[in-house]
């Protein structure tokens, strides 16, 4: 019979370089071969080759699969309405899945599920979104969970990463952007499970990897991560070390924020009238701040590199042990920064020591001093919603205009929380005024991107209040007419949708019962 090792020979040499495979055989395969047309010799190859192929795999039968557990029945939850459903998956295949985490944490709040049909999909999408991951687990019920573990790809939502055996399974099988989906999903649910397991594996990590994953402890940090961060400190990788310390200068509590505070003695003082903080750089840089974060600068380069080695000194300190030493305010701290020498440098320190201590009183003091301006932008998230509404309404007295660089376009762009009705009704009059100004006018990209971020951030209860307030204004572009068109609809579909999942009632307040074990 043809040898197949001779035919792929041929094959890769050309039928003008190599001979034909020898053909005669008693075998029936042998027989049909030989009775081949030689004339044309490739198109002899190409045939003897097919026939070959299909004969060696005639009474090949596939790997046996174990057959799948069978499917929860009856379901554990109750399916929501199909009037919720149908809007839900509208969400799903359409524009509109920004909105989803808002919708699915509703709906779950009333103890129901989306029904079967809804469910690959919407594991498919917490696939390729892992930050809605925690809204979908909280929606598909036993037979969602079922249906994950058919799914190699859906495993994150797979009951076996409820015990510790299958989470480790998971994790080791996982290539390191879904395992930094799969720890940012734990940490988000079971916070200390997710340090478990990074405590559990990270030897086996390179440097790199390390580094990638030690950030995502911040998604609820707390006091309770502190013995692993310390202990990252002395990791081989500087950029390991420099991220354990960023993040232990997130907890005022840590054993990090007690020794800066010892760092930082005589490097800043009060003096002065009027009041201004002096600066003292250090004249070395001890292991110790070494090992907690400061850089490594060395002596000849300190002169050139002093603002960085500062910042990165004052950053790390918590704000209140500025206020104890000195017995003074927020607000007058950071006036006396403004009037040192270093003003520039001593804003970004403490504007980075509010956002790690999500200090909302120094972000206030900060964002006030310096009047509003692009470069406290970064503090907005951190404002409590009366502070950031009262910060509005005055920046407001100085400037009404919504485009970029003015106070009002950094406030709504930074803001990360829902907008309150109070907070809703102030836009709407200053989008309603901006119309009325800008309507024969293209929108500026960015003021646009304001329009469709409020509509998902608005209180919807004000969407009546929106088609009144923007509809009505005659002579609007065409574009613009398309941007309140989707504000409007999007505050109206959020409405109605929310009221239909708040008739459900509320019928679960806490996880199912061994969701996690």
């Amino acid at each position: 019979m043809i040898a197949w090792q001779d035919t792929v020979k041929t094959a890769l040499l050309g039928t003008k370089r190599a001979e034909m495979p020898t053909q005669a055989d008693e075998q029936p395969l042998g027989q049909f071969l030989a009775q081949l047309p030689m004339e044309e010799e490739a198109a002899t190859l190409l045939a003897a080759a097919g026939t070959t192929a299909l004969h060696r795999q005639t009474g090949w039968q596939p790997r046996q699969a174990a057959p799948p557990a069978p499917a929860p029945s009856p379901p554990d939850m109750p399916v929501c309405p199909p009037v919720v459903a149908r809007q839900i998956e509208q969400m799903l295949l359409g524009p509109q899945t920004s909105l989803l985490p808002e919708m699915l944490d509703a709906l779950a709040q009333t103890g129901h599920r989306l029904p079967d049909h809804l469910l690959p999909n919407l594991l498919e999408k917490g696939n390729k979104m892992g930050r809605i991951r925690p809204s979908i687990l909280q929606v598909i019920g036993n037979r969602g969970r079922w249906l994950a573990q058919q799914n190699p790809s859906w495993q994150y939502a797979s009951p076996e990463i409820d015990h510790w055996i299958g989470l480790l399974k998971a994790w080791e099988t996982a290539v390191p952007p879904k395992r930094q989906a799969l720890l940012r999903q734990i940490r988000t649910t079971h916070p200390e499970r997710g340090r478990q397991i990074l405590e559990h594996t990270w030897k086996s990590h390179n440097g790199m990897v390390r580094h990638q994953i030690i950030k995502i402890l911040d998604i609820n940090l707390s006091q309770a991560d502190e013995p692993f961060l310390e202990a990252a400190l002395d990791d081989r990788n500087h950029l390991v070390r420099r991220a354990a310390a960023d993040l232990l200068a997130k907890l005022p509590e840590a054993r990090l924020s007690q020794r800066m505070e010892q760092h930082v003695d005589g490097i800043l003082s009060w003096a002065g009238w009027p009041s201004k903080i002096t600066v003292r750089l250090p004249k070395q840089i001890l292991p110790a701040m070494l090992r907690d974060g400061v850089p490594d600068i060395k002596e000849e380069d300190r002169v050139k590199l002093r603002s960085r080695l500062l910042t990165q000194i004052i950053n790390r300190v918590p704000l209140a042990h500025w206020q104890a030493q000195w017995q003074k305010t927020p607000q007058e701290i950071v006036k006396a920064a403004k009037r040192s020498a270093w003003p520039r440098t001593l804003m970004s320190a403490f504007s980075t020591a509010a956002i790690r201590q999500k200090n909302s009183a120094w972000a206030e003091a900060l964002i006030v001093v310096n009047e509003f301006n692009s470069f406290t932008g970064r503090l907005v998230p951190i404002l409590t919603p009366s502070q950031c509404l009262a910060l509005m309404q005055k920046a407001a007295k100085q400037s009404r205009q919504l485009k970029r660089p003015h106070p009002l376009h950094i406030f709504l762009q930074h803001w990360q929380q829902a907008l309150s009705v109070p907070m809703g009704e102030f836009w709407l009059e200053l989008f309603a005024e901006h119309l009325r100004k800008e309507k024969k006018q293209a929108p500026d990209p960015t003021v646009n991107n304001l329009f469709r971020r409020f509509g998902q951030k608005c209180a919807p209860e004000l969407a009546d209040t929106a088609v009144a307030k923007l509809t009505n204004i005659s002579g609007l572009s065409s574009t613009w007419q398309k941007t309140v068109n989707h504000l409007c609809q999007t505050l109206q579909l959020r409405r109605d949708l929310l009221a239909e999942i708040n008739k459900l009632g509320s019928t679960q307040d806490q996880p199912p019962e061994g969701f996690w074990r």
